[in-house]
């Protein structure tokens, strides 16, 4: 219920509580609403997460019920850009909005802790021998001892 003390056309409301966000967006109203934030700057945030659940909802997204932070940086990616028929957008007017909705969902226990990447080192180079096989360099065998 706290969407509807921030927006007024059914629209608007409706767009909002569609899904991947609509629950979330809800709760993530509520918790503005009781830190004290202003009507104007509620529907600020609401505005952009809006475009953030289109985005989401692109037929080439699928669906989730979790965001990762790479979902994240490639909306920002595609506002800089302009994805949609507003054009590009100022990300130093998204990026607030988009910060407190991801720490609400890191605070909701939603969003997917980013895999971190493991970095492998080269395979060592094989040298072939005088007898046709192929054997690790010198200096491999004293590494794996």
């Amino acid at each position: 219920m706290a969407l509807e003390q921030i927006v007024e056309c059914p629209v608007a409301l409706a767009k909002l509580r569609h899904a991947p966000l609509g629950t979330l967006l809800e709760g993530f109203c509520k918790s503005l609403l009781e830190c004290g934030f202003q009507r104007e700057s509620l529907r600020r945030h609401l505005s952009i997460l809006s475009r953030l659940n289109a985005y989401l909802r692109r037929p080439k997204q699928r669906m989730r019920q979790k965001l990762t932070a790479e979902d994240i940086n490639r909306f920002l990616e595609a506002c800089a850009v302009g994805w949609d028929k507003h054009g590009p957008l100022d990300l130093r007017r998204v990026r607030p909005a988009v910060n407190r909705f991801v720490e609400y969902l890191r605070q909701e226990g939603r969003l997917v802790a980013p895999v971190p990447r493991v970095i492998y080192q080269p395979l060592p180079v094989l040298a072939p021998t005088p007898f046709g096989t192929v054997s690790p360099p010198a200096w491999s065998s004293k590494a794996i001892r």
